[in-house]
């Protein structure tokens, strides 16, 4: 029998896109995703057409995904499909994926793509900041406040 994996790393990753990153109180919603194509961990949602759905997309930023690590099987991979229930954070500190430098301390904007960057010019404000520091793809903690 051939050997099913025969490198390893080093250690663990330090985290991943969604993952709660502080255990400082905070506050996380369950909604249902409204979004055909579904949402992935640690994206910004905003509200959907109903009381309880969020959206991939839209005008009014209710939070970011919090990872499930019991997600429903889909083929097209790590991400909440349409109709499931998920974890939105909207205060508290998570990971996400920088686009752009990210220097702690920043405010957080959001780009048309649905990035969260530290350049203003690039997208629209939103109530939070950055809590680490890092290059453009990297993880960062992101510490959300929203009312």
């Amino acid at each position: 029998m051939p050997p099913v994996q025969t490198t390893y790393a080093g250690g663990m990753a330090p985290a991943f896109e969604g993952q709660i990153a502080a255990m400082e109180p905070g506050g996380i919603l369950s909604r249902v995703i409204a979004s055909d194509d579904g949402i992935g961990f640690g994206r910004p949602v905003f509200q959907g057409g109903s009381d309880h759905a969020i959206a991939a997309t839209g005008t009014v930023f209710r939070g970011v995904t919090v990872v499930d690590h019991f997600p429903t099987v889909n083929a097209a991979g790590d991400l909440h499909p349409k109709g499931d229930t998920v974890s939105v954070m909207q205060r508290g500190t998570v990971w996400v994926r920088a686009t752009g430098a990210i220097t702690a301390g920043a405010a957080a904007f959001l780009t048309g793509a649905g990035r969260f960057t530290a350049t203003a010019a690039d997208g629209t404000a939103i109530p939070a900041v950055f809590d680490s520091s890092a290059a453009d793809g990297q993880l960062v903690k992101l510490t959300l406040n929203l009312p």
